[in-house]
This record gives C-alpha cells, structure tokens and sequence, in this order.
C-alpha cells in the first residue's frame, strides 16, 4: 500500500492538470456592427514559469498534433 501510494504521489508530480479555456471576445466597428469570435489560452503551471522565461516576447510557431486522447502542442522560436 505505501508503494502505491509513493507511486501515485510521484506520477502525480510528472503529471499537470492543465485546462483550455475559451471566452468570447466582442469587437464592434464604427459603433455599429458587432463581431465575435472564440479565444482560446491555456494556463502555464508555476512550476514551469522559469523554464518559459527565455521565451518572453519570442515569436513562436506553434504546432498541434492529436492523437487518440492526447494533444500535443509544441512551440518554437522563429529565427
């Protein structure tokens, strides 16, 4: 029982809970015409903010790959 829960406890720290959100953002032009459209972000756990850090104000091409139940989004600097 103490092994899985060591286990448990590790794999738990390998592994982030990460959630995509979407909200809805309004543009109105020349105070008539109003226009939406989705925004998605994804929020970046704390414990991987200094690794993030060397890339602040980087353009990055973003790639995305779905498998079954797994997505994959991996950025890279532009040069």
């Amino acid at each position: 029982m103490l092994l899985r829960s060591l286990f448990s406890q590790i794999l738990m720290d390998w592994l982030v809970m990460v959630k995509i959100q979407k909200r809805l953002v309004k543009k109105r032009y020349y105070g008539k015409a109003e226009y939406k459209y989705p925004v998605y972000s994804l929020t970046i756990p704390k414990q991987y903010h200094k690794i993030i850090q060397a890339f602040l104000d980087e353009d990055l091409q973003a790639n995305v790959e779905h498998n079954t139940n797994t997505l994959t989004i991996t950025l890279t600097p532009t040069k």
